[in-house]
């Protein structure tokens, strides 16, 4: 299910029909009888070679009773557009989204000229849910060693003088509306409270959450508290911490990062021509020995 959510996912790789879940909560969707799913157009095209012989190396399973590639074989480069994020055995990994037609035309450029200027190539950060980047020089040089600081976002929040209210239209990515609602009802509990009112969380397919402030607040005031104070503004780590050809852990820094990936689509384009001209020699071979039987029967 999450693999077809849009705010999770920059491009999802699953269609789903039903409910996947919403930004509410984290697992929110619908139980699977009530949902079904099928691989998304764009993930039918990255792996449009997959019966062609482009899988280089097979693993056992755990059990040993089936086998599954070492490194998928795909024509595309959504694992560096969607991003990821996790900890494994002594490392972790953190690599934000970005936008697929900036990232495909450094691709392009890097290709044409392997030597080009790194800011050539560079694309920022582009998540899912929106929010503003705040530090994007700081984010430049971390992609550009792998790892440094992280993505500070901030939320999209606009003021409705009609309403009193803070209305909330992009989030920090990985934040779900529930853990900002949380914090906002201790804000109200608490003698800090800056000047809010009430909250109505009416996320759907968007994030939208109206904070409604008292007649005496400062609206500017009130935003700047909660940017400090909740999850308004938050954190996204990088660390390009990936599996080099599918087996050793190592830092990628940016060009590294997008050098490989092209190294690798060079071998599952090779293999899948290879496979191409292969069927096609043999359809040849039959053909010949076709034309070998007819002259023979004219005889």
């Amino acid at each position: 299910m999450r693999a077809g959510q849009h705010f999770a996912l920059r491009y999802p790789l699953v269609d789903v029909k039903g409910n996947a879940g919403s930004l509410i909560e984290s697992g929110n969707w619908a139980a699977s009888r009530y949902t079904e799913s099928r691989l998304s157009k764009l993930t039918s095209i990255l792996f449009g070679d997959i019966d062609k012989d482009t899988i280089v190396e097979w693993r056992d399973s755990y059990d040993n009773t089936k086998q599954y590639p070492g490194v998928l074989p795909s024509k595309g480069f959504y694992n560096l557009c969607n991003g990821t994020s996790g900890i494994a055995v002594g490392l972790a990994s953190s690599v934000p989204q970005f936008n697929l037609v900036e990232l495909n035309n450094a691709l392009i450029k890097l290709i044409q000229n392997p030597n080009i200027d790194f800011d050539e190539i560079y694309c920022a950060p582009d998540f899912a849910t929106g929010a503003v980047l705040l530090n994007a020089d700081e984010v430049k040089e971390s992609l550009r060693n792998g790892t440094g600081p992280a993505c500070k976002l901030r939320s999209v929040v606009e003021f409705d003088s009609s309403e009193r209210a803070l209305i909330v239209k992009e989030i920090p990515y990985s934040v779900y509306t529930n853990t900002i609602c949380g914090q906002l009802e201790k804000i109200i509990e608490s003698e800090e409270n800056p000047g809010i009112e009430r909250f109505n969380d009416l996320t759907g397919e968007n994030p939208l959450i109206k904070i409604y402030l008292t007649k005496k607040a400062n609206p500017d005031k009130v935003l700047k508290y909660l940017y400090k104070n909740t999850s308004l503004q938050y954190y996204y780590g990088i660390n390009l911490t990936m599996l080099d050809r599918g087996k050793y852990p190592r830092v990628f820094g940016w060009r590294e990062a997008l050098q490989a990936h092209i190294d690798h689509e060079k071998v599952v384009y090779r293999r899948g021509f290879e496979h191409d001209l292969n069927k096609m020699k043999f359809r040849v071979h039959i053909i010949e020995g076709l034309l070998i039987c007819m002259r023979a029967l004219k005889k």
